[in-house]
């Protein structure tokens, strides 16, 4: 639906990750509807964010959407064969031979529900360090960035830039536990949230 708020919002990018994922190998790509939200079929509602179509807002800032493509097009080439499971957060995991990635989501269509959930991964073999990428309330969420501002219809060039700096992917750090050839890591996230870890 047009002018929906889930369009810039988290939503919006566990949608994508989670379409992709179920996917597989049954299709060689997957485009979303529109790249921009400066879209001729409807009328402008002259803010930045107004739930429209794109995974680029009209001023150019990159939406939660656009950063979950950007998370799936660093995925690593294999993917490993996990069991399906019914579970609220569900994991991909993806290896290029050396490093590992996991890949965490928690896409609920009930866009009124808020959960929180505690993960604990237990895997083969000693990794040194690992890194999180996050979509979230915290992370990759200009609409947020655009409230704290007192939500102007009209963005400053200024603004658009604070807006794109304090909204891009940002990898941290992450403890592990190592103990017997064994890496055991907990991970906190919400509903919708989107979490790439990479473990080397």
């Amino acid at each position: 639906v047009f002018a929906a708020p889930i369009h810039d919002e988290k939503y919006s990018a566990a949608f994508v990750v989670k379409s992709v994922m179920d996917a597989g190998n049954i299709a060689e790509g997957y485009m979303f509807w529109c790249c921009s939200d400066v879209f001729e079929e409807m009328f402008d509602l002259g803010k930045p964010f107004h739930g429209a179509f794109g995974i680029v807002s009209s001023d150019g800032i990159p939406k939660p959407n656009f950063y979950a493509f950007k998370l799936l097009s660093e995925l690593y080439p294999r993917r490993y064969a996990l069991p399906v499971t019914d579970d609220a957060v569900e994991l991909a995991s993806f290896t290029d031979g050396e490093s590992v990635q996991l890949l965490l989501y928690a896409q609920e269509f009930d866009c009124r529900k808020d959960e929180e959930f505690s993960v604990k991964i237990t895997l083969n073999g000693a990794f040194a360090c690992a890194g999180k990428t996050a979509i979230d309330d915290t992370h990759c969420n200009p609409k947020a960035e655009w409230q704290k501002l007192g939500k102007p219809d009209l963005l400053t060039p200024v603004q658009v830039e604070k807006i794109r700096k304090n909204t891009s992917l940002v990898r941290e750090e992450i403890p592990l536990r190592v103990s017997a050839n064994v890496t055991t890591l907990n991970v906190s996230m919400r509903t919708n949230d989107v979490i790439l870890i990479e473990l080397n």
